[in-house]
C-alpha cells in the first residue's frame, strides 16, 4: 500500500483510517527513498506506527553528470542511487531510534 502525505494535499488520515484503523505496525516499500519512502515513514511514526522499511523493497534513481548537464542543473547535484538509498535509509533508522 502506499500512502500519501497530507502536507500535499492529500487523504492520510482518511486512508490511515479505511486502511489501517486496527494496525499498529506498517512495512513500507516504495521508489525514492529519500522522498516518498522518507516522509510516509516519518508520517507515520508521527502517529505511533511502528514502520518497518526492507531495504530490498525501496530505491532511488541516479542522477548523472550527464543528466545534469541535459537538465541545466549544477554538476554537484549528480548522484548515484545507490549513496542516496544507503544515506537515506540509515537516516531512517536513526531518526526513529526512541
Amino acid at each position: 500500500m502506499y500512502l500519501l502525505l497530507r502536507n500535499f494535499n492529500t487523504k492520510l488520515e482518511k486512508l490511515i483510517d479505511e486502511y489501517l484503523p486496527f494496525e499498529t505496525d506498517v512495512i513500507i516499500g516504495g521508489n525514492c527513498t529519500d522522498i516518498c519512502v522518507h516522509y510516509t515513514a516519518e508520517e507515520l511514526r508521527n502517529r505511533d506506527y511502528n514502520v518497518v522499511i526492507p531495504a530490498d523493497c525501496v530505491d532511488t534513481y541516479d542522477l548523472s553528470e550527464k543528466k545534469c548537464k541535459e537538465l541545466g542543473l549544477s554538476l554537484n547535484k549528480a548522484h548515484p542511487a545507490y549513496a542516496i538509498n544507503d544515506f537515506f535509509l540509515k537516516n531512517i533508522f536513526l531518526e526513529f531510534l526512541e
